[in-house]
Order: structure tokens, then C-alpha cells, then sequence
């Protein structure tokens, strides 16, 4: 995070303003000799504190969530929306070219468990098909697949190369690669389907679907297999497709049979 800062400050060692003294932040100031930092205590008057305890310091990210997103030019009239206790969060919708995204954001992702809470998160994520997870750090490689596909973003990306000065992040990066993700998907996955289930790919064939209750059907069956459920019922994915058909042969009639 040592490269996200407040806009227009440049990147300079940061000044730090409060340290956890126990479970209580207290007010740091500069000491008068230049020698560090001290802060005020009540019992024993003005106490010095070393570099060793400045460089433990803990990351208010509330704040941080704030700056990304006003970085991203984001409305903060809601306050981001914690989905997973101290690691994933909601900041809002953006618009991104001509697709509207939900932004989340992710912690600590370099590491698997985190990408593994991340997938159980966005399982129950209304949004998931349509959605960008920016990241403290590089995600780790070998998570399990994301219910959705998201795009994993580390936010040092988003800056531009060599800047002196940060004011917000580099919208068109994002913008091309979310055009990129979209041509070449079916290289990244065995099986990909279009958000509206109009078109499915299954290791290299594409299958293409007209009718409403046939997009819904292979959405509903496309979402079970990213999230590795191996079977459905059938009057449940009828029933969510609003068919009267009382099997999936029956709905498939006329369409090719593999």
C-alpha cells in the first residue's frame, strides 16, 4: 500500500499521525529535538516513541477504503459495504466504458485463503457476472475459479508509470483490459457463458441459444458448475426459467443434441 496516497501528495515516507498504544490509538506529534515522534499521556506526561514501534502501525481502512474510491472518481455518499469481516468490501457501481460494474475490494490477496473467502463471498454476491475485485497485492495464482469471473486488478496497475503525484487511477487501463478479458475468456476457462446465456463455449465449441427460457436455463447450469455444484434440480431451474416444460429435453427440442 505504500504506493496509494492521498491525491496530489507525492510519494514520500508517510507522517505517521496515530499509533496503538494496547487496543487505544493515541495522537502522534513531532518531537521538539527532531528525533521521532512522541504522543501525550495522561499519567506520565509526554512519552517518546522509537522507530522499532513506528513501523508497526496498523492501516485504517476504512481510509484506505475512501481514497480508492475517490481515486476511481466514485460517488462516497454509501460508504462501502463490508462482505467478508476484514477482508472483502463493496465500494459501490462505476461506470467503465459502457459497462457498469460493482467494485469490490480485496485484502491480503496474495494469499489462497483469501481468494477462498473471496469465492464463498461472491456466491452469495447478487452482482458477481458484473463485477471488478481491486487488490492490496497480486492475487494469488493458485485460488480456486471465482463464481462470475472477475477481473482481479492489483492496484499498483492502476497507476500510471513513474508518477510523482497520484489523483486518481487510470480508468482506461481498466477499460481495456475488461475489452481484452472479454475476447479471449474462453482461452482462460474450459467453459465460458455470456452473462445473458445466449452463448456458451465448452472447450473450444460455441453453442448458441435464442429463446429466453433456453438463455436462463444455461445461465442457471453455467453458475452451478462455477461453483462446483454437480447437480440440480430439475423442477428448481425450470421453475427459475418461468417454463411450463416439465423436462430439459423438452426445452431443448429442436436444438442440436450434443
Amino acid at each position: 500500500m505504500q504506493h496509494c496516497v492521498a491525491p496530489g501528495y507525492s510519494f514520500k515516507t508517510p507522517v505517521p499521525e496515530e499509533i496503538f498504544i494496547g487496543d487505544e490509538s493515541v495522537a502522534l506529534s513531532p518531537d521538539p529535538d527532531g528525533s521521532g515522534y512522541r504522543y501525550f499521556s495522561a499519567a506520565v506526561g509526554w512519552v517518546t516513541v522509537n522507530d522499532e514501534e513506528l513501523r508497526r502501525y496498523r492501516a485504517n481502512v476504512l481510509q484506505l477504503l475512501l481514497l480508492i474510491q475517490q481515486l476511481l472518481e466514485m460517488s462516497s455518499r454509501v460508504g462501502p459495504a463490508c462482505l467478508c469481516s476484514d477482508l472483502v468490501w463493496d465500494l459501490g457501481d462505476k461506470w467503465f466504458g459502457k459497462k457498469r460494474l460493482a467494485v469490490l475490494f480485496l485484502r491480503r490477496a496474495h494469499l489462497a485463503s483469501s481468494i477462498a473467502e473471496l469465492k464463498a463471498t461472491l456466491l452469495d454476491f447478487p452482482r458477481r457476472r458484473s463485477a471488478i475485485v481491486l487488490c492490496d497485492t497480486s492475487p494469488n495464482r493458485y485460488g480456486p475459479l471465482l463464481p462470475g469471473e472477475p477481473l482481479c486488478i492489483p492496484m499498483e496497475s492502476l497507476l500510471k508509470p513513474n508518477p510523482q503525484a497520484v489523483a486518481k487511477f487510470d480508468m482506461g487501463y481498466i477499460t481495456e483490459i475488461l475489452g481484452h478479458k472479454q475476447l479471449n475468456v474462453e482461452e482462460k476457462s474450459p467453459v465460458w457463458c455470456s452473462d445473458d446465456g445466449s452463448e456458451l463455449h465448452v472447450h473450444g465449441e460455441r453453442y448458441a441459444f435464442t429463446g429466453l427460457t433456453h438463455r436462463l436455463v444455461i445461465r442457471q447450469l453455467y453458475e452451478a458448475w462455477l461453483e462446483g455444484n454437480s447437480g440440480l434440480r430439475t423442477a428448481t431451474v425450470l421453475e427459475n426459467a418461468e417454463s411450463k416444460s416439465k423436462s430439459l429435453s423438452h426445452v431443448f427440442r429442436g436444438y442440436r443434441q450434443d
